[in-house]
């Protein structure tokens, strides 16, 4: 019999209903925080989110030798990597699911940066009727050079709807290649000496030491003068004082992010009140609907029974494990 604990801060319980059918499993279902703590002591498999992932996770999946399995209700796991995972612990994630709308989130915040949306929203609060400013903004993707930075799920699939808008993209990841879909992959070490190229660049990378404040003062002066920065990734990834100076000089024409450092954005920080920033609250996930929900169940009762089972879990995270 394997005990497996289930808490990610609400609505578990369809969930729980549907892995208490399986054979070999004793489902504990968590009220709150205090509790999904308490149940890791004795638990096999722990069903989780890395929202609310913190040092008190980390140090009781440290001590809490029975716990093998981590199923994450995440495609990131930065910050349970940067706490550290015991070696014996496999953490999985939900691999591709959702990951088609945060592409189409990055690609609608990449149009209203190209077609002048900031500036039209600024005419609109202030009632006035002035083509000028957002005509001059707007460009078209068509034969825009597209720089996709991180090519997982995400961001293969906003290169493949940049493609369809007409952009030329090159992709960065860990090693260069051709992917499959054609588009090019250069490493990301090659990434600074190459921003020049490009009119638009997308964050779609992890956040990990090789990316943590990848985006800074000296990237940005690298940059192409009049660049897009669109980052649906974390906001780890962008040195936040450098990007306020890259707005106010010109070098971005414009920013739109999802994610931000820090986050939640204060209320007195200088970005709100730049007009060529976009901000959505890190809702690229949302609007799934019914339908992701259900693919996200089955994925889970599917692991939950290959793990009762002792076989491989799907889409096993690459973590850099501790001890």
């Amino acid at each position: 019999m394997k005990r497996v604990a289930v808490w990610y801060g609400g609505g578990e319980r369809a969930l729980c209903d549907a892995l208490s059918q399986l054979d070999g499993t004793e489902i504990v279902r968590a009220e709150d925080r205090a509790q999904a703590l308490a149940a890791m002591g004795e638990a096999d498999a722990l069903i989780a989110s890395t929202i609310y992932w913190d040092a008190d996770f980390a140090e009781q999946l440290r001590r809490s030798r029975r716990l093998v399995w981590v199923q994450i209700l995440n495609a990131g796991f930065d910050n349970m990597e940067r706490l550290g995972v015991p070696g014996r612990v496999v953490v999985s994630t939900l691999g591709e699911i959702g990951s088609g709308i945060v592409a189409e989130h990055a690609l609608a915040l990449l149009l209203a940066l190209a077609r002048g949306l900031p500036l039209a929203l600024d005419g609109q609060r202030a009632r006035t009727w002035d083509a000028g400013p957002v005509a001059r903004a707007a460009r078209t993707l068509r034969g825009l050079a597209v720089a996709v930075i991180g090519f997982g799920h995400i961001g293969r699939q906003i290169a493949g709807l940049a493609h369809a808008f007409g952009a030329r993209v090159v992709a960065f990841a860990r090693t260069a290649r051709v992917d499959s879909g054609g588009t090019e992959v250069r490493a990301l070490e090659s990434l600074r000496p190459s921003l020049q190229e490009f009119d638009a660049v997308v964050l779609c990378a992890p956040l990990n030491e090789a990316t943590a404040g990848l985006v800074d003062d000296a990237a940005f002066a690298a940059m192409r003068r009049g660049a897009y920065l669109v980052n649906v990734s974390r906001g780890g990834l962008v040195v936040t004082s450098a990007l306020v100076q890259a707005l106010r000089n010109g070098i971005l024409a414009g920013a739109a992010l999802d994610v931000i450092d820090p986050e939640p954005l204060p209320a007195s920080h200088p970005l709100w009140s730049l007009s060529n920033l976009l901000l959505t609250p890190h809702t690229a996930w949302a609007g799934g609907g019914a339908a992701q929900l259900r693919r996200v169940e089955e994925l889970i009762v599917e692991n939950v029974r290959r793990f009762v089972r002792g076989e491989p879990v799907l889409n096993v995270a690459p973590m850099r494990h501790v001890g």
